[in-house]
């Protein structure tokens, strides 16, 4: 999504402070992420990483919806908290997205 009012284009390079800050969150996230159930990693990897619909991935995981949605809920929960203990922040926008668009599709 492009926002016509922040022009990135243009903004010249990032300081090296926020790329350590950006390394630094990927390293807490593949951490905590390698922490979860196997069935946590695939859920949340498939729905953030492959962009996939809930339908897709019941249908990709051979399991019904509803297991999915309750497996996405859990891994979400869980890959906070573990980045949440790490860090003391929250979860990065990734893991947030889902609530803005809604979470049925």
């Amino acid at each position: 999504m492009r926002f016509p009012c922040i022009d990135t284009a243009n903004a010249g390079p990032r300081p090296r402070s926020e790329h350590a800050a950006e390394s630094e969150q990927r390293e807490r996230m593949q951490a905590a992420f390698a922490e979860l159930s196997e069935e946590h990693q695939a859920v949340l990897g498939l729905r953030v990483l492959q962009d996939m619909s809930y339908e897709q991935i019941a249908a990709t995981l051979n399991v019904p919806m509803g297991t999915v949605m309750s497996r996405l809920s859990r891994a979400r929960v869980e890959l906070r908290r573990r980045m949440a203990e790490r860090s003391g922040e929250g979860a990065p926008a990734e893991l947030r997205r889902d609530a803005r668009r809604g979470e049925a599709s």
